[in-house]
């Protein structure tokens, strides 16, 4: 198995949901949103619940529509959390109170990391007063778990807050999108003598959906009056809805058969504007009003209800706007009146829409506001926002012990030195131990560390439940444990405490014992992530089934390779206290125990052709045996045993060749630090080790625990010319820049670790929306980190 990642980031997954596209602004308006927003960032998907005769606006190909054809909006049910979990979008964008009450209703059925947005549609005081007597539980007890509501004005806004008693920081005014262009262009090609008006006007024009609260009934009362002073008053409704036929019975009623006629659904109503007086929006209640916007724009004169607070206050910024002083028949025909008595025959008004602020006409503040694309820009800061979530700030690195550096313990070093510096708090928990020098080096650079003091290994209680009281009061974002015995620790610890992400970390492609394997296999679903520090660490643990393909990933340890630099300096003045003149200088960095097979090496050494030394850097219970060795093969004189050296990097940079002879590997640190010095090497063909060197071309690979075979390919490097060995050296060293940058590394770990925050913290809805201060970007979604 392939673990592959391309480091780019995935398209966010956008779902818009609408009852149906037919009707009304709410439907233009997602229709629009669903076609504007930006196909390179999104993946968009719109879905309509019901059907509807008039599902009549158009959509681009890049956009995937699903359909349900449900009777109602609550018989889709089924359907809508099916296709949820089969896309598995990042935001659910929803219009329509309905359709919201059964989005909210059914997000514990959704993943974890979907967010909820809705747009409020209208003022819900208004609406309330004609909506049955459970509205306003339904509103309270749902709305709270959208991670966002949107809604079309500050007074709106104002309104759902005070109704619902919902926090404004839960609240975002987000304008309707307007095409400004598409009106314009329409509204200078209409020709006024092809328009749909019959007599000498004055004509007015109504556009909505024939329901109760877009206020027609009242329109119609209204029209009565007018037509008492202008006798040849013509009104034409474009809409369809369930009011239709009251419409028609009333409009017979009141002697209007000739005065009014009902055009149906008109997609785009900008071919109505030619010839027409002017444009009348007689709701009895609004959100804002889309058909009033694009009218604003083409220039008609307009009457309007007060029917919201947006709407008040759009209209007082507006010329030749007309607002009735109350909702109703009586105050809506004396503004139509009032307003037709000053107007001119078919008279326009300049209003000012530009595109932008740099625009030729910077007339009105709304041209920003409502303009497409300005509109559409919002949209999409809110749903990147939203997808990002809440960072985390606070990691706890978990590690047996620091008392000794081996390669897991120089890697915990430099992380958590790194996130530091990356603005993190950061944390080193060791189980046992005091820390020595690395605790002192920590807490200069401002980590804290914790050493739960635990004398039995994991059989000590002590030391559970002081790390679990820790977790409960420190409270870190991320736990990211390294080596199995804290594995173990902050994986069973993670049913006791709040662990918001966990992470550990493979570090050796030895799966141990069958106790080890038992243990991994049986906690293997606590971990968020496990990583391996090589494709063969990560192979060789998901072949042991001792964690689950589906949280593995690959994520090499990392080098300073701006650090870790070629020194000639170094070279010769190390080379001057040995005593050396054209003596080989081998050097081999590692704790004496039996995973690096010493004995090989030694055996080996005893075998080289051409005079050479050998430096070995480390410590550990081997070393009286490895020394007694020494002495046998008659490499007292050749080989010297240095024990364990903080800071090894001069010894790199003074050899002429690095060796490691050991038994299996994970990703070996020692070769990493070579490499980044230039240093070649030869090392034995184990999984990590091969990961690293490309034989024959930075360095050379033999068999393990074979001395013949790692003698030769030592006396063939020593044999190399001088040129020849920099020439392979400088080739590992443009490897580690390329692969194990300790930098790229540091980043790929805070990318993981923010995604799986963010993904971590929209499983609790309802959330405070929060701006992000740093962007980190998605991982795609491969499994690859390296």
């Amino acid at each position: 198995m392939n673990f592959l990642w391309i480091p780019m980031a995935r398209k966010l997954k956008v779902l818009v949901l609408i009852p149906h596209l037919g009707g009304g602004g709410a439907e233009k308006v997602a229709a629009l949103l669903a076609t504007g927003l930006s196909k390179e960032k999104y993946e968009v998907h719109l879905a309509t619940i019901t059907q509807s005769e008039s599902d009549t606006e158009p959509l681009p190909a890049e956009v995937a529509v699903h359909a349900f054809g449900a009777q109602r909006v609550r018989g889709g049910a089924f359907r809508l959390v099916r296709l949820v979990r089969r896309i598995e979008p990042d935001i659910i964008l929803s219009s329509m109170f309905h359709l919201n009450f059964l989005v909210l209703l059914l997000r514990p059925f959704y993943p974890r990391a979907t967010r909820v947005l809705i747009r409020q549609n209208g003022t819900v005081s208004s609406a309330l007063a004609s909506l049955p007597w459970y509205t306003p539980l339904l509103y309270r007890l749902l709305y709270r778990y959208a991670d966002r509501i949107i809604c079309q004005s500050h007074a709106m806004a104002d309104d759902l807050a005070s109704e619902l008693s919902i926090g404004k920081d839960r609240i975002v005014v987000l304008p309707n999108p307007v095409d400004l262009d598409a009106i314009r262009a329409a509204t200078r090609a209409a020709c006024p003598k092809s328009g749909p008006w019959s007599g000498p006007g004055p004509h007015l024009l109504a556009v909505g959906r024939l329901a109760p609260e877009k206020g027609f009934d009242l329109l119609l009362q209204a029209l009565v009056a007018v037509r008492q002073r202008f006798p040849a008053a013509e009104l034409l409704i474009a809409g369809a809805g369930p009011e239709e036929t009251a419409l028609k019975t009333q409009y017979h009623s009141l002697g209007l058969e000739t005065a009014v006629r009902f055009a149906g659904h008109v997609h785009s109503p900008y071919g109505l504007y030619a010839g027409a007086s002017l444009f009348v929006l007689s709701s009895r209640h609004e959100g804002m009003s889309n058909a009033l916007l694009e009218a604003a724009v083409a220039g008609l004169p307009i009457v309007s209800t007060p029917a919201s607070g947006g709407i008040v206050d759009l209209l007082h910024t507006l010329e030749g706007a007309w607002l009735a002083q109350e909702i109703s028949a009586g105050a809506l025909a004396s503004a139509l009146l009032e307003a037709l008595g000053q107007l001119g025959p078919e008279q326009r008004f300049q209003r000012s829409f530009p595109r932008t602020r740099s625009s030729e006409d910077q007339g009105s503040p709304l041209a920003d506001e409502f303009a497409f694309e300005s509109a559409l820009e919002r949209y999409e800061e809110l749903i990147d926002s939203a997808c990002a979530g809440p960072e985390p700030k606070h990691v706890a690195l978990v590690i047996p012990t620091l008392d000794r550096l081996a390669g897991a313990e120089r890697h915990v070093m430099l992380l958590a030195r790194g996130l530091r510096t990356g603005g993190w708090q950061v944390s080193v928990v060791a189980l046992a131990g005091s820390g020595g020098t690395a605790a002192i080096e920590l807490a200069g650079a401002d980590i804290a560390f914790l050493s739960l003091g635990m004398r039995k290994g994991l059989a000590d209680p002590r030391g559970w439940m002081r790390f679990i009281q820790w977790l409960r009061r420190a409270r870190p974002d991320v736990v990211h444990a390294h080596l199995p015995h804290a594995a173990w620790l902050a994986r069973w610890s993670r049913l006791c405490a709040p662990v918001p992400v966990l992470v550990d970390t493979l570090h050796s492609s030895s799966t141990g014992t069958m106790g080890r394997r038992l243990g991994y296999r049986v906690s293997r679903r606590l971990p968020d992530q496990v990583t391996a520090v090589s494709r063969s660490v990560a192979d060789s643990h998901r072949a042991a089934r001792m964690v689950d393909a589906k949280t593995l990933a690959v994520l090499h340890n990392g080098v300073d390779v701006a650090a870790w630099l070629p020194d000639e300096a170094a070279r010769i003045a190390v080379h001057r206290e040995l005593g050396l003149t054209d003596e080989f200088l081998w050097f081999a960095a590692g704790r004496l125990d039996a995973v690096k097979d010493y004995p090989t090496l030694l055996k080996a050494m005893a075998a080289v052709a051409l005079p050479a030394h050998l430096i070995v850097a480390g410590d550990g219970p081997l070393l009286s045996e490895l020394t007694d060795l020494a002495l046998r093969l008659g490499l007292g004189s050749r080989v010297h045993f240095l024990g364990f050296v903080p800071e090894a990097k001069r010894w790199f940079q003074a050899a002429d060749a690095l060796v490691l002879s050991s038994r299996w590997e994970g990703l070996p640190t020692a070769l990493l630090e070579a490499a980044a010095c230039g240093l070649p090497a030869v090392a034995t063909d184990v999984p990590g080790s091969r990961d690293v060197i490309l034989n024959g071309d930075t360095g050379l690979l033999v068999p393990p625990m074979d001395p013949p075979a790692l003698a030769a390919a030592m006396n063939t490097m020593m044999q190399m010319t001088q040129e020849e060995r920099r020439t392979m050296g400088l080739r590992a060293r443009q490897r580690a820049v390329e692969h194990f940058d300790l930098a790229a590394t540091l980043d790929r770990y805070e990318e993981l670790y923010c995604d799986l925050f963010r993904k971590s913290s929209r499983g609790c809805a309802p959330l405070p929306f929060t701006r992000t201060k740093r962007e980190c970007s998605s991982p795609a979604g491969s499994r690859d980190l390296s």
